[in-house]
């Protein structure tokens, strides 16, 4: 009976995401019922992904993004009840569907969408204060590891998508946009993510800060990809763009 009961839910599961398959059988014969409700749980994924890509759904227009969105339901049904997770495999869905290619920054901006709603559905965290590595002596400044903020997220893309994004989340018209490279931090201290592009020198300083690097080694790397960083300027912005939460160890 569970194997039955197994197999049944299997098959109700997968024809709601596939209009081709027939209704299940033992469930009557109100196909048109059957329809109805399949037709609502698909609409239901088009919406939450509508919701989750507001950037990408004005970049290609509502109409075309939620027939785009029937097809992805279609190929990636949810893993997680929590509808904000849903969506993840939509950047690569993107990069290959031949009608955007020559759009080759959606993927991108699908992809800062995602670190944006990560980061603002994270637990909140206090902010490491610039005082708490003040009163450190230089040998144990150089040797501290800190504790990256829980919202903490960043990206770098070869097209300016933090510009793309922010000018694509409002009604307002969308500005002349330099075609360049960004680097970027995303983190919600408080209640509002921010989405800082920052410079090359200061993502690599944090990136080494990120993957538990003490100060001083973070310090060296930064420096050797760019030897006239401004290694005090660095720690302070960021510590301005509240990236971490705490000392972790000295």
């Amino acid at each position: 009976m569970q194997a039955d009961w197994q197999a049944t839910s299997r098959v109700f599961a997968e024809g709601m995401l596939s209009p081709t398959l027939p209704m299940p059988s033992g469930l009557g014969q109100d196909s048109k019922r059957y329809d109805v409700y399949r037709n609502n749980v698909t609409m239901g994924l088009v919406n939450a992904l509508e919701l989750n890509f507001p950037a990408i759904t004005r970049l290609v227009g509502r109409d075309f993004f939620r027939a785009m969105a029937r097809d992805f339901a279609q190929a990636y049904p949810p893993s997680s009840p929590l509808m904000f997770e849903y969506g993840n495999e939509l950047p690569s869905f993107i990069a290959v569907a031949s009608q955007l290619a020559e759009y080759p920054y959606l993927p991108d901006v699908a992809s800062l969408e995602i670190l944006w709603r990560q980061s603002y559905h994270e637990a909140n965290a206090p902010v490491l204060a610039g005082q708490a590595l003040a009163q450190l002596q230089p040998e144990q400044m150089f040797a501290t590891i800190l504790s990256p903020h829980p919202t903490l997220r960043m990206f770098k893309s070869d097209y300016p998508v933090a510009t793309i994004m922010r000018a694509n989340r409002s009604t307002d018209p969308v500005p002349t946009i330099a075609n360049e490279p960004e680097h970027m931090i995303i983190v919600r201290p408080n209640l509002d993510v921010s989405v800082t592009i920052v410079s090359k020198e200061l993502f690599t300083f944090v990136s080494s800060l990120v993957s538990g690097k003490p100060l001083g080694t973070a310090a060296d790397e930064t420096l050797s990809h760019f030897s006239d960083a401004n290694l005090p300027e660095l720690l302070a912005q960021t510590l301005s763009n509240c990236a971490f939460t705490s000392i972790l160890e000295q």
